[in-house]
């Protein structure tokens, strides 16, 4: 059912092992949770497909972000993010999920702060 959701939480920079790609702590992320990537997927897109409420991958900045959301039911449509350090960036997110998804929303919230 479509509805209006607000989200309000944190974004909080995924720091990879200094002798690990993305990728490979993607992967090792996943074998934790009993998951594997299947053939013809990529790590982090079989993430998203699969963990998009506990994770956010910014494609413009190549960064994985841990995601710590609370859902508010409020009445207006609200994005916005802020930085609070150079690991965590907190947003408050209120929109129609029949036509915009979280991801697209944190999207356009990162896009605002120009990073």
């Amino acid at each position: 059912m479509s509805e209006t959701v607000y989200h309000r939480g944190y974004l909080i920079k995924v720091n990879t092992p200094v002798n690990k790609t993305l990728n490979e702590f993607v992967i090792d992320l996943l074998k934790n949770r009993n998951k594997s990537v299947p053939n013809g997927e990529t790590p982090i897109n079989f993430l998203g497909e699969n963990f998009s409420e506990e994770f956010f991958y910014y494609k413009k900045t190549k960064t994985l972000y841990k995601i710590e959301d609370t859902k508010i039911d409020l009445d207006e449509d609200l994005i916005e993010a802020k930085i609070v350090n150079d690991h965590t960036i907190e947003y408050d997110l209120k929109f129609y999920n029949g036509g915009t998804g979280l991801e697209e929303c944190l999207e356009e919230s990162l896009d605002k702060l120009d990073l």
